[in-house]
């Protein structure tokens, strides 16, 4: 994961103990963008990203309340690039898209599903 002014160590969040208070989100493909929140976050929480073997990605704060199986942001996503998820593109960014914020319909034209594309 790149590092940016949205992301924390476990030092800068409290040492291991501030683990234990973390939000959990799931990240499956090193091409993602964004993870799934296993449970949900409060604006402000630390959501820590963990792969599908255990290990942690990283670690930042939400943004805003994301809901259980929703959407957070692992880094910066312009406007109109691809949103990646399971390592394919779910559509595209409808507007700036910044790390920890949640990613729904309100800031993500789906590519799936749709006949005009």
């Amino acid at each position: 994961m790149e590092q940016n002014k949205h992301y924390f160590s476990k030092e800068q969040i409290g040492s291991e103990s501030g683990t234990e208070t973390a939000k959990t989100a799931l990240f499956m493909n090193k091409k993602d963008n964004v993870a799934t929140l296993l449970s949900e976050a409060a604006a402000g929480d630390i959501v820590m990203v963990k792969a599908s073997d255990g290990s942690i990605v990283c670690m930042l704060r939400a943004n805003e309340s994301i809901v259980r199986g929703h959407k957070i942001a692992l880094k910066n996503i312009s406007d109109g690039n691809d949103v990646i998820k399971y390592g394919f593109s779910i559509g595209k960014a409808n507007g700036g898209i910044i790390a920890g914020d949640y990613v729904h319909t309100h800031n993500l034209v789906s590519g799936r599903g749709r006949g005009d594309l």
